[in-house]
C-alpha cells in the first residue's frame, strides 16, 4: 500500500479519512460521529481490519468505483454502516459486526461486485440490500434487522 494507517482515532470530522487513487492499509482505527467515516472513491484499493466505525451521522464507509477488504471490524450506531457504491469491484466484507445502524447495514449498489462472509447483522432497518446489477455471494451471516427486511434485492434498471 501507499499509505498505511493505525491505532489513529478520528473524531467529529465531515470525512474522517477520504482515499482517491491510491492503495491503503487501515488497522485499529477508530473513526468516531464523522459525517462519513470513510470515503474510498476512485480506482482506490483499501484493506480495513480490525477497525470500529461509530455514530457517523451519514455512511461508516463507503466505496465508489473501488474495490475494498474490510475484516474483522465493528459498525455500530451509525445511519448506514457501508455502502458499496457504483462499479466498487471485489468489495470483501467478512467477520464483521453490525449493530444498531438506523437505516442500512450493508448496501451493494448498480454494478458493484462482492462478498460477504461469517458476519452477524442486528438491530438495522434493514440488513442487506442489493441492486439486481450487483454480483454478491453471501455466506455464514446471521441477520435480524430491527423492523424492515433482513436481505433486500431491487430492481436498478
Amino acid at each position: 500500500p501507499q499509505c498505511r494507517l493505525s491505532n489513529l482515532r478520528v473524531e467529529n470530522s465531515y470525512i474522517g479519512i477520504l482515499a482517491t487513487r491510491t492503495s491503503v492499509s487501515i488497522d485499529g482505527v477508530t473513526l468516531y460521529h464523522c459525517w462519513d467515516g470513510l470515503v474510498v472513491s476512485s480506482s482506490t484499493s483499501v484493506a480495513v481490519t480490525n477497525s470500529v466505525i461509530s455514530n457517523c451521522l451519514d455512511i461508516g464507509i463507503f466505496s465508489g468505483s473501488s474495490s475494498a477488504t474490510i475484516m474483522d471490524c465493528i459498525f455500530n450506531d451509525n445511519s448506514w454502516a457501508t455502502s458499496i457504491d457504483w462499479y466498487s469491484y471485489d468489495v470483501m466484507i467478512g467477520r464483521c459486526t453490525f449493530t444498531d445502524n438506523a437505516n442500512i447495514a450493508v448496501q451493494y449498489s448498480t454494478y458493484s461486485t462482492g462478498t460477504i462472509s461469517d458476519c452477524n447483522i442486528h438491530g438495522s432497518n434493514a440488513g442487506i440490500i442489493v441492486a439486481i446489477s450487483a454480483q454478491l455471494e453471501l455466506y455464514d451471516t446471521t441477520v435480524i434487522p430491527e423492523q424492515y427486511r433482513s436481505l433486500y434485492i431491487y430492481n436498478d434498471s
